[in-house]
């Protein structure tokens, strides 16, 4: 399944485009407290995918 996943809801920030090694950004800690980001993804239409639970995992790099 292709898809990407963007920083805003209008979705005019790529992060990544579902492949093993997106290029996501460095969350960097305020005073040592952990960070959640907001992430959005958005689907191409017609592709032929099983109905079901689909995942994945994404990694990024806490300073």
């Amino acid at each position: 399944m292709q898809y990407n996943l963007h920083s805003d809801a209008a979705c005019s920030y790529l992060w990544g485009e579902g492949t093993s090694e997106s290029n996501l950004p460095t969350l960097v800690p305020v005073n040592h407290a952990p960070r959640t980001p907001d992430i959005f993804g958005r689907l191409p239409t017609r592709q032929f995918v099983s109905a079901g639970i689909h995942s994945n995992r994404m990694k990024t790099k806490q300073l």
